[in-house]
């Protein structure tokens, strides 16, 4: 094994030797991150870029075969694709013999991934064998949540935990154990000196080994094989160049911590005592380390780590190949026409599935992350187990005059543990504490607890300010209806912190202000029991769908709160983690006791079998509202006794309609393919369940024959006159398949449904000859023929844009800009009547959220090629360190900006050489001083309509009260096929910010037309003569590269004398 693994690393030894002597150049220039690409906050000094580089011939596991069970590959391929990756490098570096190899592919892609210099970019993108050329995104090290009473959660945990909860562990006693089931993890690497991987089991043995060598301990008997595919050092985001290239070694020692609780999950061996078995305690792990010691990892790793699982050992035989991968990472508003997403199809092709953690950004709308978003991934929600941690918690005692109140101690993040503060005091209320505390509330705090209301500032603010008062304790009152939670604090604090809800708030507040006082005291031998959280979605859990296409994601559910599991560097000991990156690793395991039962029963299953069985076989959940969307927890929460004994296997994971344009009722068609896998034919029924605005309206009984396959038509009607006043909804349920009454099996159903309007133009009329129309009277006659009201947006014309590339399959041409109008506005404001300049933008393809695009407004007032002002109009979490996400219209010194990069740029270089000086910068790229003003963003999500604006006064005019500027779309994702959108070819435009001077004046805020009516619009003629856009963001979208959508007009005026 031993041997295998130096095999693997000598075929990167290019990229170490490549790394040693571009570290030891003190003049070469840091490929400084800025992921999202703002204009005025780019790099000033870049001179390489690392790139993904595809080549035409496809990949070996895209045309592979199977024989006997085994993947087989062309052999002629094979040579093909050598001979092009080896001319393809040898034109590269004839071009510039800088350009050094970092990855080559060639089972999930055929690619190879480089680090070239800038300045050869475009000749080298026009190297003959290469297809295209993407560069490198990074994912942020997976997030996790661990909380306190570990003694406490261990106490039952024979009785109930998570293994048990979903049949694991009754396969387990059946003699499913997942033996022979090979699984990779690729993660931060293992622990293998784990009491849980039947290692030696202590601290001192994981202190002993040097993380960069070979170690005796591995491979060992549970951890079979594994590689280091990025070193100690790695960090995709770091600053500093040195640490941003991969430099592997041998020895795939996890040195976080994150990996080794995963693993543990999959397949550890618990001690029945503190510690319960994995899912599938005799699987084979393999560690594939993507993360150093700290940071991020990158695409590029990744989908190396996914090369590895398709031949562990190199040699072309693919009997090693692994069954499953656990990618316990990713990143929000995952985007499926990415590179990634291409090598998790072609790996599971080969015959390996993907389990993929959903992310932990809570309910937001299509915030699921990639890369689970590709549709051949299983990704995975978090749900709530029954062991007894996650349902009895530790209560505080509260007082409201002579009311005693039993609240949850929900701890602020970084403030003194409860359980070590034993504290009790009486409250004093002091408001948000959104400024200093005066003289008398620090006299009153001094030697309390302060009540304070949420809001104002951030948690961490309000605890300081109390803390700096004297306060011995802190308890936060919710603004919002609904539970408490975590405060998300970042200073370390001495005394303990909590958060009640508004309910309980109101009553202290009450009893403070009729003087019967309040108090609290934080630590108690009290517990509160919430039975109803079992079986329940974290709050942390990632919504669908699928952003782009609205496709389902997450797809199933599993549990990922407060897991317990082993404890990197600890021996034996474990700790307790939340996250989807626990839930994923349930599902690996679960997959690996799936393949060895139809196994055992001599039935051949495909990667994605796996994956659809476990989605078939599972069960709906909910919460005290009802059930959950399938958005949220995909199919249902898993039952692995029910799927590893599955006589049923759907060929598709789902029924996904997407989005979908509808304007009152629709009928759709699916197939579906039910494989009868028994000895005997299936009499079972088609029936659904779902929500009001989905029927099937051919339910069936049907005949599924023994060891076939049979096709289901599917008829279903989609009802948007159900929808009342909401312009989008999820339509949802399941098809069911029945025998007797009951569930054998289950499809989710989803389509995210548009309801439309349809408003066109009767003409714009300006009430004049062409000769003497300024300030005359216009009409616009608007006529909408749908069923549903919708609204115009109307600005003065600036210009149209052509369409960008068109796209391959595994990249996008998203945030392509159509075209781009203006307006003038008076608004009112704190400071009295105030002139807005607003920014129509139009794109062809529409945007499920904005979150992907910035429409930047680069303000040059003397024309002299150097911006002054960029107004960007984007969510505030693309600006470096802004510590909020919010959509919005931000004003930016762009002089001010650079030069702030310029100085964040040279710390980097003089701190290059010290870690942890590079460590503590990473925070330290802000731009608040240059940000002069920020507005408010309107956004029309499902639709290629965004309004940006500006205050007219912050803006830098030209003499002539002109504002002179560009326009430029960009696109956040590096698989995009232009990333910059530049507006008519580059063009610069000038505006005259007098309102007068508009070719059309009062163009105001949207202008609603009600179904079925008409409409007209009274404007002013200007002096300008641009046409007047009208956008209509509830009218017909399209997702075609060829069709236009319906949701732009151009109007050119008609002159007509009364």
């Amino acid at each position: 094994m031993k041997l295998v693994t130096t095999a693997l690393i000598t075929s990167l030894l290019v990229l170490s030797a490549c790394t040693q002597s571009q570290n030891s150049k003190s003049k070469m220039i840091p490929l400084l991150q800025d992921t999202q690409n703002i204009i005025s906050t780019r790099p000033q000094n870049q001179t390489h870029v690392m790139a993904m580089v595809k080549l035409q011939t496809p990949s070996l596991l895209e045309t592979s075969s199977k024989e006997d069970g085994v993947t087989i590959v062309n052999n002629e391929q094979s040579a093909k694709i050598t001979a092009e990756q080896d001319k393809a490098i040898a034109d590269m570096k004839a071009l510039d013999k800088d350009v050094q190899v970092l990855y080559k592919y060639r089972y999930v892609l055929n690619a190879v991934c480089v680090l070239a210099p800038i300045s050869a970019l475009e000749k080298l993108k026009a190297v003959g064998t290469i297809a295209s050329w993407e560069g490198v995104g990074t994912f942020d090290r997976p997030i996790t949540f661990s909380t306190d009473g570990l003694a406490a959660a261990t106490k039952t945990l024979t009785e109930r935990n998570s293994a048990k909860f979903i049949g694991a562990e009754k396969l387990n006693a059946q003699g499913l154990t997942g033996k022979g089931i090979k699984v990779g993890v690729i993660d931060t690497g293992i622990d293998y000196t784990h009491a849980m991987f039947k290692g030696v089991g202590t601290a001192e043995a994981y202190k002993a080994i040097d993380p960069t060598k070979e170690a005796l301990g591995f491979p060992s008997e549970k951890v079979r094989g594994g590689v280091d595919l990025v070193g100690t050092e790695y960090d995709s985001a770091s600053p500093e160049f040195f640490h941003r290239v991969p430099k592997p070694d041998l020895n795939p020692l996890d040195e976080a911590g994150h990996g080794t609780h995963v693993a543990g999950t999959i397949a550890g061996i618990g001690d029945g005592v503190n510690s319960y078995n994995g899912m599938a305690p005799d699987a084979d792990l393999y560690a594939i380390k993507v993360f150093g010691a700290e940071g991020s990892t990158s695409d590029m790793v990744v989908i190396a780590g996914l090369e590895y699982a398709a031949d562990p050992n190199g040699d072309g035989d693919l009997r090693d190949q692994l069954d499953i991968v656990n990618l316990s990472l990713g990143s929000g508003y995952g985007n499926p026409k990415i590179l990634y997403s291409e090598a998790v199809k072609n790996l599971a092709k080969g015959g390996t599935v993907s389990v993929i953690s959903a992310g932990n950004s809570g309910a937001k709308d299509y915030i699921v992350g990639a890369p689970g978003t590709a549709t051949e991934a299983l990704s995975v929600a978090a749900s709530i187990d029954d062991g007894d941690h996650n349902w009895h918690f530790t209560a505080s005692i509260v007082k409201a005059g002579a009311e005693e109140i039993s609240v949850e101690t929900i701890e602020a993040a970084s403030a003194k543990k409860v359980s070590e503060s034993d504290v009790t005091g009486n409250l004093v209320f002091v408001g948000t504490a959104a400024t200093d505390l005066t003289e008398e509330q620090i006299a009153a705090v001094k030697g309390n607890v302060a009540l304070i209301d949420r809001g104002a500032v951030t948690f961490n603010d309000k605890v300081k300010r109390a803390a700096a008062a004297g306060a011995i304790g802190v308890v936060v009152a919710n603004n919002q209806e609904g539970a408490a939670f975590t405060m998300g604090t970042t200073d370390k604090f001495d005394i303990p912190a909590i958060m009640v809800t508004k309910e309980v708030g109101a009553k202290l507040k009450a009893a403070l202000t009729a003087g019967t006082g309040a108090s609290i005291q934080f630590k108690t031998d009290k517990t509160i029991e919430k039975p109803e959280l079992i079986d329940t979605l974290t709050g942390f859990s990632s919504k669908g769908p699928r952003s782009i296409d609205g496709f389902l994601k997450p797809e199933i559910s599993a549990p990922g709160s407060d897991i317990i599991s082993a404890a990197m560097g600890k021996g034996a000991e474990v700790v307790k983690l939340s996250g989807t990156s626990m839930a994923a690793p349930h599902m690996t395991g679960v997959l690996a006791l799936i393949k060895q039962s139809f196994k055992n029963r001599e039935i051949e299953v495909s990667a994605l079998d796996l994956k659809h069985v476990a989605m078939g076989t599972s069960k709906t959940i909910g919460d005290k509202d009802g059930r959950y969307p399938v958005t949220r927890q995909g199919a249902g929460r898993i039952q692995a006794d029910v799927a590893a004994m599955s006589e049923i296997i759907a060929e598709e994971p789902s029924v996904s309609f997407g989005e979908i344009n509808i304007e009152a009722k629709k009928a759709v068609k699916s197939v579906l393919h039910f494989k009868n896998v028994a000895a005997a034919d299936k009499a079972v029924s088609i029936e659904f369940v779902g929500n009001e605005f989905v029927q099937l309206t051919n339910a069936q009984s049907i005949t599924l024959k023994a060891g076939e396959s049979t096709a289901v038509k599917l008829a279903f009607t989609l009802d948007a006159t159900k929808m009342k006043d909401a312009y989008v909804r999820e339509m949802d349920g399941w098809v069911l398949v029945k025998a007797d009454g009951k569930e054998l099996y289950r499809v989710p159903v989803l389509a995210v449904a548009h309801k439309l309007s349809a408003i066109t133009s009767k003409g714009l009329t300006v009430q004049s000859s062409v000769n003497d129309a300024e300030g005359a009277a216009a009409v616009l006659a608007l006529k909408n023929e749908s069923a549903n009201a919708g609204e115009a947006l109307l600005f003065n014309l600036l210009a149209k844009d052509e369409r960008k590339p068109l796209a391959p399959s595994y990249m996008n041409a998203d945030c392509d800009l159509q075209a781009v109008g203006y307006r003038i506005v008076e608004k009112d404001t704190d400071a009295g009547k105030e002139q807005f300049v607003e920014f129509g933008v139009k794109v062809y393809k529409p945007m499920t959220t904005w979150n992907a695009c910035d429409i930047s407004i680069l303000v040059d007032s003397d024309k002299d090629g150097v911006v002054e002002q960029e107004i960007l109009g984007s969510n505030t979490s693309s600006i470096p360190n802004f510590g909020s996400e919010v959509f919005a219209s931000t004003l930016i010194d762009a002089v001010k900006a650079r030069e702030i990069r310029k100085s964040y740029e040279a710390q980097i270089e003089a701190a290059k050489n010290d870690t942890d000086a590079l460590a503590k910068l990473k925070d330290q790229e802000k731009y608040t001083d240059a940000i002069t003003d920020q507005q408010d963003l309107t956004t029309y999500n499902n639709s290629t309509v965004v309004v940006v604006q500006a205050r007219v006064s912050q803006l830098k005019l030209d003499a002539k009260n002109q504002l002179n500027f560009k326009v430029v779309v960009t696109h956040n994702e590096q698989a995009s096929v232009q990333m910059d959108d530049n507006l008519a070819n580059e063009k610069s435009f000038s505006v005259s910010m007098e309102a007068s001077d508009q070719s059309f004046v009062g163009l105001g805020d949207s202008q609603a037309v009600n179904a079925s009516s008409e409409a007209t619009v009274e404007l002013t003629k200007g002096r300008g003569n641009n046409d007047l856009l009208v956008l209509l963001p509830q009218n017909k979208v399209s997702f075609s590269d060829a069709l236009n959508d319906l949701q732009l007009l151009i109007l050119k005026p008609e002159f007509k004398a009364p």
